[in-house]
């Protein structure tokens, strides 16, 4: 019975079956749901991996590409420095040192362009030096250093290379130096009573040229007119300019750099012409207070001068210098003769008129004979008691009747020196081949004008809006690379600032 007992099962509650089989299938859903997220997981870390090594070597091609830039923006702007400077150290170099080959202002500014630096080695510009091309011994118009000179006379500015440069305008003499009247002797049919002189200073272009002149007798409201024929100076002593220093004895000739032989004659209907292979004086006789001088293509240029007698009747006449100064050099100031020249960079002529002086004679320099002549910077000499150069001794020591009149007038275009500094260079990339990509060589080019003010004598950096080409055209090239535009980078530039800072130019903007 114990047995029977110990041996009987539990009978089994359907209730707790129940439960127990919900448990089991509860147990095996979660199982299978944390199976079903690892799956998942596994997945998304998949898909992550598969974009990352699809996205970072563009993410790194991008980068190196970015860098690049950067790395090449950073060696323009080294570039542009370097122009600046050489352009700058370029026109202030020929600016103060005008005359002869522009050799010399180009090493100047090759050296300074070499004083910048793009990744630590030193930038070369070409000279670009030709000395058998005129006027600027430029070879070439679009590479190195380009020299020429600004042509328009403000902004926007016009750089030419064709054209040489001055910053001072044509300085002329004319004078009138006789006593006497009428033709005769003394008179200012004398060979040597006129002179005209073209002044020959530091940095007047060399290249200006006077191409005629027109002397009016009756400008200021005489009644004078030229009566033939028109003489010139036979260019040997006595001259009109001569120094009274014993020590030595000095005079200067009458004509330089102009043919001075004999002039001949030819009359054309109302004209009679004077001339030689230089020079050719015209009267007309419809208008004889006329006297037109022309000059053969480029013959009269600075440095100099002729002199030559022309008679003249009516002059002085009438008025308070009546009698006393008639037909000689006071009379061509009391009737204000006027003066025009035509110079060879203006359209219109530059007008004067004569003015009756009252220097003395005995006033001339030097004033004790023992003391030696005194010349100018270019050798001309000096006697006038003014101290102006090429101009005589008044005829008497008489105030009222010195027989001098004379008339100084500047003329011809200011062109300002200027300098275009254009430089190229091949900037190998930072990264040269990368997944199978090429990164440059890149070309970097950098441009700079700089010009040299005129008046305040010193070079600045501008934005220019043409360059005059081979055809006399523009090429559309602008300065500072391309910049166009009137605006100006004022560079107050002198030696200091070029040569501090290896060379590179400080920018003071207006």
């Amino acid at each position: 019975m114990n047995c029977r007992r110990r041996l009987r099962r539990r009978p089994v509650s359907y209730e707790n079956q129940s439960m127990s089989t919900d448990n089991r299938y509860a147990r095996t859903t979660e199982i299978n749901f944390a199976s079903s997220r690892a799956a998942c997981r596994n997945r998304r870390h998949g898909v992550a991996t598969l974009w990352t090594i699809l996205v970072l070597p563009l993410f790194v091609l991008t980068l190196a590409f970015v860098t690049d830039i950067g790395y090449v923006w950073l060696a323009r702007v080294e570039l542009e420095n370097a122009a600046e400077a050489a352009a700058l150290a370029a026109v202030k170099e020929w600016a103060e040192n005008p005359n002869g080959s522009t050799l010399p202002a180009r090493f100047v500014g090759v050296q300074f362009a070499g004083a910048n630096t793009i990744n630590g080695i030193s930038v070369v510009i070409d000279p670009n030096h030709d000395p058998n091309n005129e006027p600027n011994e430029n070879l070439t118009i679009t590479n190195g250093l380009v020299f020429g000179a600004i042509v328009s006379e403000d902004r926007p500015w016009v750089f030419d290379p064709h054209q040489r440069p001055g910053c001072d305008l044509g300085d002329v003499l004319f004078d009138a130096t006789g006593q006497g009247g009428g033709g005769g002797s003394g008179g200012m049919g004398t060979d040597n009573a006129w002179g005209v002189s073209f002044t020959l200073t530091e940095d007047i272009d060399p290249n200006l040229y006077i191409e005629q002149i027109v002397i009016d007798l009756r400008d200021g409201g005489g009644d004078g007119s030229f009566v033939g024929p028109v003489t010139l100076s036979d260019n040997v002593a006595p001259h009109a300019v001569v120094s009274p220093s014993s020590n030595p004895s000095a005079d200067q000739p009458d004509i330089a750099g102009l043919d001075d032989t004999a002039l001949t004659t030819s009359t054309s209907g109302t004209v009679t012409t004077y001339s030689n292979s230089d020079i050719a004086f015209s009267i007309d006789s419809v208008m004889p207070y006329l006297l037109i001088i022309n000059f053969t293509a480029e013959a009269f240029r600075p440095g100099d001068r002729f002199r030559f007698g022309a008679a003249t009747t009516g002059v002085a006449d009438t008025g308070p210098g009546s009698g006393k100064t008639s037909n000689d050099g006071d009379g061509i100031g009391e009737d204000m003769v006027g003066v025009s020249v035509l110079f060879s960079s203006n359209a219109t002529p530059e007008e004067g008129v004569f003015f009756n002086n009252t220097d003395q004679k005995k006033d001339c320099v030097p004033k004790h004979p023992q003391d030696p002549p005194l010349y100018s910077d270019n050798g001309n000499l000096i006697v006038h008691p003014t101290l102006t150069a090429d101009l005589p001794c008044p005829a008497s020591s008489a105030a009222s009747n010195n027989g001098q009149s004379y008339v100084q007038l500047a003329g011809g275009a200011k062109r300002p020196f200027a300098v275009r500094a254009i430089v190229t260079v091949q900037l190998t990339s930072l990264f040269c081949n990368f997944c199978g990509i090429d990164f440059g060589p890149y070309e970097i080019t950098a441009e700079a004008t700089a010009m040299y003010d005129c008046e305040t004598r010193r070079p600045r950096l501008i934005r220019i809006c043409d360059t005059l080409g081979d055809d006399g055209d523009s090429n559309g090239n602008n300065g500072n690379n391309g910049g166009g535009g009137d605006d100006d980078d004022d560079d107050d530039d002198d030696d200091d600032d070029n040569k501090g800072n290896n060379g590179k130019k400080d920018k003071k903007d207006k």
